[in-house]
């Protein structure tokens, strides 16, 4: 039998919602900003990858070329994607607040951030680097917080492993700093790998509710 929690998964908020939405549509829940921003960034992503590929690499940026890619496809486009469904369905999971309004803004905008000053020339990199770190952790703590207030601890492994991200993403950035040597290649790795275990694991929760709902039956 699976330890893994089954609340009811509402996508709507429905009745979970405690507290009169923002006014301002973008802020008003945890997917909006970052699905917008994970759409936006998957564009520019790719055009910028071309142009610097036709161009030749951007001279005196934070990141090597190919480097950058690698590491914004899984920390940026990706990690916003899994930011905004986390945020989104750990508020339907507990029937508690996640951030909205100011709060949902710092936190998109503590992944924006490293995301702009990377690309600034002569950027401070400990900035960059110490910026990028903080986005990972900030959301493994919101989201484990309201896990708790709820008595949701069998699913702490969600931000348990968003702090295993934040873990290759340090050691991503050390090479990059200069402190360690040849480490980034497997930090992607197992990022990419990371990933993979977490949209395993809330598939494992979203499929069978949304085939339980089609089929008129709740899954057990």
């Amino acid at each position: 039998m699976s330890t893994w929690h089954q609340p009811e998964f509402q996508i709507s908020g429905g009745d979970n919602a405690q507290k009169p939405l923002p006014r301002w549509a973008p802020l008003a829940l945890g997917f909006r900003p970052f699905f917008l921003a994970g759409g936006w960034s998957a564009v520019l992503l790719m055009l910028l990858f071309l142009i610097g590929y036709m161009a030749g690499p951007w001279q005196n940026n934070y990141y090597d070329f190919s480097l950058w890619h690698a590491h914004e496809m899984l920390f940026g486009f990706t990690m916003a994607v899994i930011a905004g469904f986390l945020l989104t369905a750990v508020r339907n999971w507990t029937g508690l607040d996640t951030p909205t309004g100011k709060s949902l803004g710092w936190l998109a905008g503590l992944w924006l951030a490293p995301r702009l000053l990377a690309a600034v020339p002569f950027a401070p990199p400990a900035s960059v680097a110490l910026l990028d770190i903080l986005f990972l952790p900030v959301l493994a703590i919101v989201l484990g917080r309201l896990l708790k207030q709820a008595g949701l601890t069998k699913n702490y492994i969600v931000p348990a492993l968003l702090l295993l991200m934040c873990a290759a993403n340090i050691a991503i950035h050390l090479e990059i700093l200069g402190l360690v040597d040849d480490v980034a290649r497997a930090a992607i790795r197992l990022a990419l790998n990371l990933i993979m275990v977490l949209v395993v694991l809330l598939s494992g929760r979203v499929v069978p509710f949304f085939i339980g709902g089609a089929l008129g039956a709740r899954p057990e």
